[in-house]
C-alpha cells in the first residue's frame, strides 16, 4: 500500500536520435514517450503539499512525488541498468530476424542459381488457388500482401522491414518469379488443357481413339511450351524443371 508505479511507453528510434542530437526537449520533437517522461518529471519535481484539515491522507499522498529511500532503491539498480542498456533498434532487429525466419519457413531456402530459383518459387503457387486469384493472378502482390500482414502481426513498421537487405532480396526474387509464373499460367493453364475439356474432346472430336488423343495432346503441349519460351526467353531445358508444365 502507498507504492505507486508509473509506466513509460517504449521509446522509438526518433526518440533516440533526438536524445543523441540534444533535441529531445526541443519543441520540434514530439512523441508519446516524451510526453510520458514529461508527465513523470513534473510529478517527481512537484513540491510536497502538506495535508490540510479534512483532506484524506491517502489521496494527498497520491499527489506527492513517488520517491523511494536510497536503501530501497538499491535493490532495483540491476533492473534499472537493464533498462538503460535497452536500445529500441535491437527490438526492431529482433522483429526483422523473425520476419526473415518466416520467409524461409514459408518459401524454403533460396537457391544461388537465379534461373532455377525463379522456377522453384513459381512452382510453389497454383494459378487456380483462391489467394492467387484474389490478387489478380499475381504471386508478387500475394507475397507482398502476406508480408505486410506478418509485419502487422509483429507490429513491425513496413519501412523498417523493406529496408532490410534480406527481405529486399526475397522481394526481388519474387519479381523474377512473377515473370515465370504469369507466362507459365498463360501457357499451361488454359481452358483446353483441363481434364474436363480433354475428356470432352476425346468423346466429341477424337472418337475415343487413344492414338489420335495422344497426338493432339502432344501438339497442344508443344504449342504451350513454345508460347512459354517465347514469353520468357528461357531455354527449352528449363521446361523439365517447371512443375506447372506437368
Amino acid at each position: 500500500d502507498g507504492i505507486q508505479g508509473h509506466s513509460l511507453p517504449v521509446w522509438t528510434e526518433s526518440d533516440l536520435e533526438a536524445f543523441e542530437g540534444s533535441r529531445f526537449w526541443s519543441e520540434a520533437h514530439d512523441s508519446d514517450f516524451k510526453q510520458s517522461v514529461a508527465a513523470l518529471q513534473s510529478r517527481l519535481l512537484a513540491p510536497h503539499q502538506p495535508v490540510t484539515a479534512g483532506e484524506n491522507p491517502q489521496e494527498a499522498e497520491l499527489e506527492s512525488a513517488p520517491l523511494l529511500a536510497l536503501a530501497s532503491l538499491e535493490q532495483h539498480l540491476p533492473r534499472i541498468h537493464k533498462l538503460e542498456a535497452f536500445d529500441p533498434r535491437d527490438h526492431e532487429r529482433d522483429k526483422v530476424s523473425r520476419l526473415r525466419a518466416h520467409l524461409k519457413a514459408s518459401y524454403g531456402r533460396p537457391l544461388e542459381d537465379a534461373e532455377r530459383e525463379s522456377l522453384r518459387l513459381a512452382d510453389i503457387f497454383d494459378p487456380m488457388d483462391r489467394p492467387v486469384k484474389a490478387h489478380g493472378g499475381s504471386i508478387n502482390r500475394l507475397v507482398r500482401a502476406r508480408l505486410e500482414e506478418q509485419c502487422r502481426v509483429q507490429r513491425l513498421e513496413l519501412d523498417v522491414a523493406f529496408e532490410d537487405r534480406e527481405v529486399e532480396d526475397w522481394l526481388q526474387r519474387f519479381d523474377k518469379a512473377e515473370e515465370v509464373f504469369s507466362a507459365a499460367a498463360a501457357a499451361f493453364s488454359r481452358e483446353d488443357q483441363t481434364q474436363t475439356h480433354i475428356l470432352r474432346d476425346a468423346i466429341t472430336r477424337w472418337q475415343l481413339d487413344p492414338k489420335v488423343a495422344q497426338k493432339q495432346l502432344a501438339g497442344r503441349l508443344s504449342e504451350s511450351e513454345d508460347k512459354f519460351l517465347a514469353a520468357t526467353g528461357r531455354s527449352r531445358q528449363c521446361l523439365r524443371q517447371l512443375g506447372m508444365r506437368e
